[in-house]
Parts: C-alpha cells; sequence; structure tokens
C-alpha cells in the first residue's frame, strides 16, 4: 500500500466516524424529542382530565398556555438541532 492509498483510507475511515457519531448524536436527538413529545402529550391530557368538566376560566387559559409554550419551546430546540443534525449527515 503506497502513501496515496493510506492517505485514502485513513480519510474514509475519518468521514466513516463523523457519520457514525453523527448517526449516534441523530438517535439522542430523536429519542430527546419523543420524550419532550410524550411529557407534553401527557401534561395536557392531566390539565384536561384534571379540568374536563369544569368550564375554563382565565386563570386556567393561562395556566395551559403557559405550560404549552414552555415544552414547546424545547421541543422546537430539540427539533432544530435534530434537522441540523440530519442535514449534516446527508452531506457526509
Amino acid at each position: 500500500m503506497n502513501a496515496n492509498d493510506s492517505s485514502h483510507h485513513e480519510l474514509w475511515k475519518a468521514e466513516k466516524y463523523k457519520w457514525a457519531i453523527g448517526f449516534a448524536n441523530l438517535h439522542v436527538l430523536k429519542d430527546q424529542l419523543h420524550c419532550k413529545l410524550q411529557a407534553q402529550k401527557a401534561e395536557l391530557g392531566r390539565l384536561d382530565h384534571q379540568h374536563g368538566q369544569q368550564e375554563v376560566d382565565q386563570s386556567l387559559h393561562s395556566q395551559i398556555e403557559k405550560a404549552v409554550k414552555k415544552q414547546s419551546t424545547g421541543i422546537d430546540s430539540t427539533l432544530q438541532k435534530y434537522n441540523e443534525k440530519l442535514r449534516s449527515l446527508v452531506s457526509l
């Protein structure tokens, strides 16, 4: 194996390693996104069940909006990271 073949092989290994790390990170982000969505669903279900038969007053409405907005921000952030990681993997 000459120096050029060795360099090519090392570059190929480095790119493959970079892709594998990126792919693993993508799965971590996907799992985080799934957990955040499940938590939001559970929170909304809890609030709905807790106040299902009551007339929604302004205070309850505000509480629900804050809970959804707080979780939605985390979900949006994780989704953005996931999409960025996915684009970087596609380029590899």
